[in-house]
C-alpha cells in the first residue's frame, strides 16, 4: 500500500499543476441589436509586438475556426509578419467577401506564460466601427506562448458559437 501511496500523490501533484493552466474570458459584451447572419469567411487579426507570437495567435484562431467548416485568412498570411499595411488587409477583406474579422491586441503578458489580450469581432459587411462582440481573455499558466494560443483559440470560438455572433 505505501509503495501506491508516493506514485498515487505524484501524479495528483502532476495533475493539479497543469490543471491550472487555462484561459478565461473575464470580460465579454455583446451588441444587443446585431442580428447573426450566416458566416463563412473570417479574417484573423493579432497584433502583437512579437511576429513568431502573432503567428502562434493568428494560427491557432484560424485552426479552430476552420475545424468548424470556416474559411479562415490571417494577416501575416497576407502582410509579412514584421509589417503593417491596414490598406492591404482592408482591400483583401472586401475582395473576398469577408463575414467577420477577429482582432485580438495583447493587454499585458508576463513572462511564460501569463497574459491578457482583448479581442474584438467585427462585422465586415457592416463596415462599422464598433465591434458586435468583445471581450478580455486571462490566460495563465502555460509554457509556450504557443499553448496560450491553443487556449486563447479555443475559449473564444466557444464564446462565438454560444453568443450566436459563429452560425452558419
Amino acid at each position: 500500500m505505501k509503495r501506491l501511496l508516493l506514485p498515487t500523490a505524484l501524479g495528483l501533484a502532476a495533475l493539479a499543476i497543469t490543471s491550472c493552466a487555462t484561459t478565461n474570458l473575464v470580460q465579454v459584451w455583446r451588441d444587443p441589436n446585431y442580428s447573426p447572419a450566416p458566416v463563412k469567411r473570417v479574417f484573423v487579426v493579432a497584433v502583437i509586438p512579437y511576429a513568431q507570437d502573432r503567428r502562434f495567435f493568428e494560427n491557432a484562431i484560424a485552426e479552430s475556426l476552420t475545424k468548424k467548416g470556416f474559411e479562415v485568412a490571417t494577416s501575416s498570411g497576407i502582410v509579412p509578419p514584421d509589417q503593417s499595411d491596414n490598406d492591404k488587409i482592408v482591400a483583401y477583406v472586401k475582395e473576398m467577401g469577408v463575414d467577420l474579422v477577429v482582432v485580438l491586441r495583447f493587454v499585458t503578458a508576463y513572462g511564460a506564460w501569463y497574459g491578457a489580450t482583448d479581442i474584438n469581432v467585427y462585422a465586415a459587411k457592416t463596415n462599422s466601427e464598433w465591434p458586435v462582440w468583445s471581450g478580455t481573455s486571462s490566460t495563465v499558466n502555460f509554457d509556450t506562448s504557443q499553448e496560450a494560443a491553443a487556449s486563447v483559440a479555443a475559449s473564444l470560438l466557444y464564446r462565438l458559437i454560444n453568443a450566436h455572433i459563429l452560425v452558419r
